[in-house]
């Protein structure tokens, strides 16, 4: 039972924080923007950090990520990976869009399996999850008590920048397999094998494929 308690405060943390998506049907999309054109704006209650959250208008999450989401996902259901975007502008290849993530494992799964604003919300609930838990065992595999892991679990996902850009998802590969590659580092230094060291360069991949470059960038730099 202890050894599935922290995994259990990283779930109730992830379903803290999107009820709204799990229960009553609401999207991840950042979609202010769109009601206030039809007319549909709502006033929302402040909250703690309202003074922080981003303006409404954001270009990124209003003319990009929706749109290319569904060209990808339709693709996908035909059997196609589809990389051109031919509504905006003169048309623009899908991979200059650091937040469609097209080679990226688990989007390829998810927008082949689930309709695309389905897609893109499981896929951010589950990377918060899946954060926790990854910076969880890369404390444990370097010695901390359950209870240091659990709790530097819980600050990696809740971290301030993350927070900010949940929505967006730019952050998704780097806070998974971030700490998983460090752990396989780690391990690979300290020669427990060959299999950490595999373990390393698949985490690296999948920062690269599952994240903005910058912050990809700024992972393989650190690790």
């Amino acid at each position: 039972m202890k050894r599935f308690l922290p995994h259990a405060v990283f779930a109730a943390i992830t379903l803290a924080a999107s009820w709204k998506t799990v229960f009553l049907g609401q999207t991840l999309y950042d979609v202010r923007y769109y009601e206030s054109v039809l007319g549909r704006a709502r006033r929302e209650a402040p909250g703690w950090f309202a003074r922080h959250r981003p303006p409404p208008n954001r270009g990124d999450t209003v003319l990009l990520l929706p749109v290319v989401s569904r060209i990808y996902n339709e693709g996908l259901k035909a059997g196609e990976l589809r990389l051109w975007n031919p509504h905006l502008f003169c048309g623009y290849p899908l991979t200059s869009d650091p937040m469609t993530r097209p080679f990226y494992p688990p989007n390829l799964l998810l927008h082949a399996l689930l309709p695309p604003a389905a897609a893109n919300d499981v896929g951010l609930l589950l990377h918060l999850f899946f954060s926790g838990a990854a910076m969880y065992w890369l404390l444990r595999g370097l010695g901390r008590s359950a209870p240091a892991a659990t709790a530097g679990g819980v600050l990696w996902m809740l971290g301030g920048y993350n927070a900010l850009w949940y929505s967006t998802g730019i952050l998704a590969g780097a806070l998974v397999f971030g700490p998983l590659a460090l752990l396989g580092l780690s391990g690979a230094l300290a020669g427990k094998g060959a299999s950490r060291a595999a373990l390393a360069g698949a985490s690296a991949g999948l920062v690269i494929l599952g994240s903005h470059p910058q912050h990809a960038l700024f992972v393989l730099v650190f690790l």
